[in-house]
Order: structure tokens, then sequence, then C-alpha cells
């Protein structure tokens, strides 16, 4: 009965000393496991923590110049499948992008048109405004200024002196020669009165078919006036 109480006193301490061993190795083998666990969670922060660096790079050059993001240069997969959509998207809005350009550079060169097209519409009022304003002020014929311009400038004249001149028996020139012979003399008339007055300060009109007018602002010299009647 000894023997067997101290074979079973033996097994027991031989049972402990393995349960003992086989907790160290288990003990072991957990911080064995602790320390891979940490290692890949380390590892795969330095993972991540490159990729979201690189990924905030390419996405920088992305916005600033259009440019695409290498998919090569991440090493996790999620970061490649992230790239594939941002290429997609920047993609997209290269083309659009380029539609809008075009569109622009359409615009510009419409609004180009356009601006030439009004400039010359408003040199071309400019011009027919002038060429109405000559119209309204300017006898036709012979081009000496008409009533109208008459008017408007005795209101510059501070003391206006008139000399009213027509031509005797103008009538029966047209009614015998015709209206042609007629406009030539009074062109050729218009020409006298210019050459003659030109040197004296003195504006010359046209009122009506053979009547003319001279415009100074003093007083008509009377050797002027003598002179004059008699050519």
């Amino acid at each position: 009965l000894d023997g067997l109480e101290h074979s079973e006193a033996k097994a027991k301490e031989h049972l402990e000393e393995i349960v003992n061993e086989n907790i160290r190795y288990a003990s072991l083998l957990m911080v064995v496991i602790l320390l891979l666990l940490a290692s890949m969670m380390w590892f795969i922060s330095r993972k991540i923590k490159q990729d979201v660096g690189r990924m905030s790079h390419f996405l920088k050059l992305a916005s600033a110049n259009k440019q695409e993001i290498n998919e090569s240069q991440f090493e996790i997969e999620e970061f490649r499948e992230i790239s594939k959509y941002a290429n997609a998207m920047i993609k997209e809005i290269k083309l659009q992008h380029e539609d809008l350009s075009i569109l622009n550079e359409n615009l510009e060169y419409k609004v180009y048109e356009k601006t030439k097209e009004l400039q010359s519409l408003n040199l071309s009022l400019e011009m027919k405004n002038k060429e109405l304003e000559e119209n309204y002020f300017t006898d036709t014929l012979t081009k000496l200024p008409n009533r109208n311009r008459l008017s408007r400038d005795l209101a510059l004249v501070s003391f206006p002196q008139v000399i009213l001149l027509d031509i005797d028996g103008f009538k029966h020139i047209n009614d015998f020669y015709g209206t042609v012979v007629g406009d030539i003399v009074l062109v050729e008339f218009t020409h006298f009165i210019i050459d003659y007055t030109q040197s004296h300060n003195m504006n010359v009109y046209r009122l009506s078919s053979d009547e003319f007018l001279l415009v100074c602002d003093s007083v008509f010299e009377k050797e002027f006036v003598q002179s004059f009647l008699q050519n």
C-alpha cells in the first residue's frame, strides 16, 4: 500500500511538471503570437500609412494637374480599387474640361465675331447719321449750306449782317433752256460767290431755287458791297 501511495505521489508530481511545462510553452506561444500580431499590426499600419500618403500625394496632383493615379504604387488592394475609381472620375473630369474648353473657345470666337459685327454696324450707323445730317444741312445741287443750316448757324452769330441775292429772270432760263442748263447756271453762280467772298469771312447759304444769302458777323464794308454788286 505504501508503494502504491508513493507511485501515485510521483505520478501527481510528474503530471504537475507536465502541466507547468505546458503552461510555460503556452505562455511563450502567447507572447510569440502577441509579438507577431503586434508586428503584423505595425506592418499593416505602416503600409496603410504609406498608401494613405501616396493617395494624398496623387490626389493633390490630380486636383492640380488632372493627373491620373498610378495604381501600381499601392500595396493594399483596397487602395488600388479606390485609385481605379479615382482615375475614372479624373478621366471624366478631363473630358468635361476639354468640352468646356471647346465651348469657351467657340463662345470667345462668337463674341469676337459679334463684336466685329457690332463695330461694323456702329460704324455704318455713324456714317449713315453723318450722311443724313449732311443731307439735312446741305443743298444737294450746289453743296452749299441750306436753310436748315442757316437756322442753326444764326443762333451762333452775335450781330448777323446779311445780303440776299437772287438771279433775275432765272425762271425764263429754266423755261427756255431747261432745268439741266438752269442747274449749271446755279452751280457756276455758287462758284462765283464762294470765290468772291472766301477772303471776307462770310458764310454762303442757298435758300431756295435761285435765292442765296451771305451772312457776316460784322458790318459789311462799303467797298466790298460796291465791288460785289459791280461784278
